[in-house]
């Protein structure tokens, strides 16, 4: 973080570098990272970054959509919301934010670096919102990806090894009305040091999906995820005993 907008514009600098494009109107960028507490302390400062958060929320989201539309070809609606609720969260965002160095760019009040120490993962996931929002006004949608694809792929590629598909089966049995998803093993093969697990899930004593894996963990999740598939793509009444 910094206090001074002239000792900053060698990290915005440098930061433009490691997004690859150089802002034709450096302002967009000076807003971008400017935290409200600091345009509160300096009144000669007008914009703070927070109307710029909002639209950079949007311009993100379309981002993940598309690489998540693109990377998983197969997935349900649901799937594709949960999976972008994970990537654009905070924690997720808020990592992106650091990977770039974006807590030395951030200008933030005096008042506000007395009080925090490090800067929040609050602050910083807002702040790459915010930049991305600045990106989107001075080159236009197709920079913007440009720019935060790269980020946004590794972030999907992180959310993608611990997403939990038991969860997900689990909200949609209940939003559509049904009971608890039961698992089980159907049979265990292979000798100890190279077990296969065969699983089965069902809802309301109806099989819905079948899992074979290396361990039951892993067999559970492969139902779970054809079994959300399933019941995506179903009526209620389709899923009866």
């Amino acid at each position: 973080m910094v206090d001074d907008p002239q000792r900053s514009l060698a990290q915005w600098k440098a930061l433009e570098t490691r997004l690859g494009w150089t802002f034709r109107d450096p302002n967009l960028l000076r807003i971008a990272m400017t935290h409200s507490t600091y345009a509160n302390e300096h009144r000669e400062i007008q914009s703070n970054y927070e109307r710029m958060e909002f639209l950079g929320d949007a311009v993100l989201d379309l981002i993940a959509a598309r690489l998540l539309y693109q990377t998983f070809p197969n997935a349900t609606e649901g799937e594709l919301s949960q999976r972008r609720a994970q990537v654009v969260r905070r924690e997720s965002l808020a990592v992106m934010a650091g990977e770039l160095g974006l807590e030395y760019c951030i200008l933030l009040g005096e008042g506000q670096r007395r009080a925090g120490g490090e800067v929040s993962r609050r602050i910083l996931a807002d702040a790459y919102e915010s930049l991305a929002g600045a990106i989107f006004l001075d080159g236009g949608y197709d920079i913007a990806e440009k720019c935060f694809s790269a980020d946004l792929k590794r972030t999907i590629q992180r959310t993608t090894d611990s997403f939990d598909f038991k969860t997900q089966l689990q909200e949609l049995c209940h939003l559509q009305g049904f009971g608890q998803p039961i698992y089980t093993v159907v049979s265990t093969d292979g000798p100890d040091h190279a077990r296969v697990f065969s699983c089965d899930v069902s809802v309301d004593g109806v099989v819905i999906g079948t899992g074979v894996a290396p361990s039951k963990k892993s067999a559970e999740q492969i139902c779970a995820r054809i079994g959300s598939d399933v019941l995506s793509q179903s009526e209620p009444s389709e899923i009866s005993a």
